[in-house]
This record gives structure tokens, C-alpha cells and sequence, in this order.
């Protein structure tokens, strides 16, 4: 997932990514669209766009299930489309997303997610207008000249060199992604990361029963109130 200036990269109605591929190629939806039980944008596009990605339990479905519809589409090739008043039909395609947000932790990912790139943009306004007070008049002058959108993407594809460590099965590790991750995970299991780091108690030796971590965490809730009592037998299992 990227996180981008969305005035100008990230635009509906222009945006330069969608250039770079084509726009026949692309598809613009909202989060519903995107996870809902009909979605005949599978059979039109490859590529799609969301200006602001929405995972929460609002709206239709659960955060969970939402999360789970989205991990199938970006690993699966062969999707289940229907439409109404059509019968369920089998289509080969994989996608590619880009989803935009300004929420600070806009999915819950697991610490070996292999699907997500998630890119954090720290750079205002004032600052690069401070480095130049022109940039903005540049960047829209280039975006609308589609000579100068030609030489990015023929620059792209037939001059940039990938790296030879680059692996193109899985996504860019960033800085980003690590903090993103950290801060969606529940506040109990941060907790026990410490009483890991401790190895004090059910965690003094390499291999940990489950259930004498689960005591441990009661015998501790009782004595100072701690995130970790939402945190079940199953989970720490898990």
C-alpha cells in the first residue's frame, strides 16, 4: 500500500500512476467496491486505485473479513466473480493496488506479511516549497505534458536497471511498514514481547507452554491492571 501527496499523485480525475499504465488498464473504486459481494470491476481491469482506503468494522463486513477478501486478491489468481443476475464464474488475473489513506494505522499486518508495501510520506508543503518555490508549477507542468509522461515510463522500462537482489515476489521492505506493523498489534501482546525480552517467569525457557503464559498473564492481572487480560489462552496459541 503507498501513502501519497494525493492533490497530485493520487487524483481521480489525473493521476500519474494511471498514466504510467494505461487508463483502460485501471479501475478507481471505493472500499466496498473493492471487498463487496459483487464486483464486476474483476473482469475490466488489473489495476486499481482506492483515494481513501477504509478497513475499519464500519460499513459492510468486519475489519477481519475485509482484511481476509483483500489478502485473496492480492495473492490469488483465480477469483470467483458475481454479477447480479449471472451466474458465479471463474476469472485468471492478478491484480495490482494501490490504496491511498491519512489514517495512521490503516491495516492490521502480520509481522511476516509478504502482500504490502506501505510507503509514509513526512514531507510538507513548506518544506519543499521552502527548497523551491516553483515545485508545484514544475510538477503540474510535467503532468499535464504527456511527451514528458512518455520519457518516465520509457525511462522505467527500458533504461532504469533492477537491482539483482531484488525479488519480485516479495514486496519492498520499508521503515514504514515496520512502525505500521508494530502499532497494530494489540497493546497485550506488546506487553508480552517485554515479558519475552525478560525471560522471566513461563518465558525462562526456549519452549513455552501456552497455558503457563496464560496464568502467568492472570496472576499478573491481578496484581496491576494490564492490557493482557483481553488476551485468551487461543490467542497466545496462535
Amino acid at each position: 500500500m503507498c501513502l501519497w501527496k494525493k492533490d497530485i499523485f493520487f487524483n481521480e480525475k489525473q493521476d500519474t500512476v494511471e498514466k504510467l499504465h494505461g487508463s483502460f488498464n485501471c479501475k478507481w473504486l471505493e472500499t466496498d467496491e473493492l471487498v463487496d459481494k459483487y464486483r464486476p470491476w474483476l473482469t475490466r481491469c488489473y489495476v486499481t486505485f482506492v483515494n481513501e482506503i477504509d478497513m475499519s468494522n464500519e460499513g459492510k463486513g468486519s475489519r477481519k473479513s475485509k482484511l481476509a477478501k483483500l489478502k485473496n486478491l492480492i495473492d490469488g489468481d483465480v477469483h470467483s466473480v458475481e454479477e447480479k443476475y449471472i451466474n458465479t464464474f471463474q476469472h485468471r488475473c492478478h491484480y495490482r493496488f494501490y490504496l491511498a489513506t491519512n489514517e495512521g494505522v490503516p491495516l492490521d499486518l502480520a509481522r511476516d506479511d509478504r502482500r504490502t508495501m506501505f510507503v509514509k510520506i513526512n514531507v510538507l508543503q513548506r518544506h519543499l516549497l521552502k527548497e523551491d518555490p516553483d515545485y508545484y508549477k514544475k510538477l503540474w507542468a510535467f503532468h499535464y505534458d504527456d511527451r514528458k509522461i512518455d520519457e518516465l515510463y520509457h525511462h522505467y522500462k527500458n533504461v532504469h536497471k533492477i537491482s539483482n537482489k531484488f525479488e519480485v515476489n516479495l514486496p519492498l521492505k520499508t521503515d514504514a511498514k515496520s512502525m505500521l506493523i508494530h502499532a497494530g498489534r494489540d497493546q497485550g501482546f506488546k506487553e508480552l514481547d517485554e515479558l519475552f525480552k525478560k525471560k522471566d517467569g513461563a518465558f525462562k525457557f526456549d519452549i513455552v507452554n501456552s497455558r503457563d503464559v496464560y496464568e502467568q498473564i492472570q496472576m499478573a492481572e491481578q496484581e496491576q491492571q494490564t492490557m493482557m487480560r483481553f488476551i485468551t489462552e487461543r490467542k497466545i496459541t496462535d
